[in-house]
């Protein structure tokens, strides 16, 4: 028996056995059961180990039994390393794909794009070419999110893309994704019915189940004329065009230049300093009298808001343009309610039937918690 035991190991180190299928002697069901334990631990669907040996002693076959839980652990630890090897082939692929591309859209990300444009920098220097950049951010889409969902706003944010890459692909361009609701796109050439065939694209009604979306954009162009500037500096001029675009009432665009630089930051510097305006008390209310003509007397007040800077009372004109649309117009419209009930309170107090307006912003009017605070 030893003997036919020593022979069965030499089969097995000779490669003298092919695990190709295992069969059993008649009314032995170990060989069922091992195909179906293979088959259960390690997700593979037919695994049978036929043992091709000649032998006619039935010790030869005892001791082909008593090796098959060897033969088994041996073949079910290797499955189970290729199952793992497998496993972390596919995770490592799924990293090395979110490295590149966005997982919502399928685009290419912020960091895939800035290398594609490089690439297409340097052959455009070569050739004395131009390349252009345009930074799309969908207005107020925060609205869909909080409105109808994540789901919903996911499902809007791909067939946008997909619009996206219809166009330039069209146009012979790149489109991808570098924020939430913010895209850009690499275009040879930009001309003014170029922006508009986007604008009017973007403009279209997407519907997603049963809700039917207008959307609106603001967008910023920047120009690589053959200079050196990097593709992050480029997509700074771009969004910053963009913002400018929002500030201007969205849904246009804006190109970049150097001069809309210099403005840029002065309406920066302005809107600092009218902060701090307001935080140090130098913003005050003029009451300016409307009266009724025949009868010689004042019936009400109009406030007029002015700004006491460095000794110089200066007009809202001069300062209200660089805050509008941000958060500090709404902040300077509370300041205006506020100081004029107080006011009005002085007037009630001294039983005078006087009435009191006010000049508020649109955009703080029209905002969700006007009516509340009121």
């Amino acid at each position: 028996r030893q003997k036919n035991i020593d022979y069965v190991d030499d089969a097995i180190a000779n490669d003298w056995l092919s695990l190709v299928s295992f069969e059993t002697p008649p009314g032995d069901d170990s060989g069922d059961i091992a195909e179906k334990r293979i088959a259960h631990e390690s997700s593979i669907n037919e695994i049978v180990c036929q043992i091709q040996f000649q032998a006619n002693s039935n010790d030869v076959v005892d001791a082909l039994e008593e090796k098959l839980s060897y033969l088994l652990q041996v073949v079910l630890l290797k499955l189970d390393r290729i199952v793992l090897e497998n496993q972390r082939d596919q995770q490592q692929a799924n990293l090395s794909y979110s490295n590149y591309y966005d997982t919502l859209t399928a685009l290419p990300n912020r960091q895939y794009f800035n290398q594609l444009f490089d690439i297409n920098q340097r052959a455009t220097r070569a050739a004395d070419g131009s390349c252009q950049l345009v930074v799309l951010d969908i207005d107020n889409f925060r609205f869909v999110d909080d409105e109808y969902g994540a789901e919903v706003a996911d499902a809007l944010l791909k067939s946008f893309a997909t619009r996206l890459v219809r166009f330039t692909v069209e146009y012979g361009g790149l489109a991808a994704r570098l924020s939430s609701d913010e895209f850009v796109l690499m275009l040879p050439g930009i001309s003014s019915q170029l922006l508009e065939d986007l604008f009017t694209l973007t403009r279209q009604p997407l519907r997603i189940g049963e809700h039917k979306f207008y959307l609106s954009c603001s967008a910023g162009v920047s120009q690589s004329r053959g200079d050196k500037l990097s593709t992050d500096s480029l997509l700074r001029q771009a969004e910053r065009a963009m913002h400018d675009a929002k500030e201007r009432g969205k849904d246009r665009y804006v190109i970049y230049d150097a001069t809309h630089v210099e403005s840029l930051k002065r309406r920066q510097t302005l809107t600092q300093k009218v902060e701090q305006a307001l935080k140090s008390g130098q913003l005050a209310l003029f009451y300016q009298a409307k009266m009724d003509i025949e009868k010689e007397k004042p019936i009400g007040y109009e406030a007029l808001l002015r700004w006491h800077d460095r000794g110089q009372w200066r007009s809202p004109a001069e300062f209200l343009p660089s805050v509008e649309g941000t958060p500090l117009e709404k902040q300077i419209g509370e300041f205006v309610i506020a100081s004029a009930l107080l006011t009005l309170d002085q007037f009630v107090n001294r039983g005078l039937d006087l009435t009191l307006s006010v000049n508020l912003s649109a955009y703080h009017f029209m905002s969700d918690t006007f009516a509340s605070r009121l």
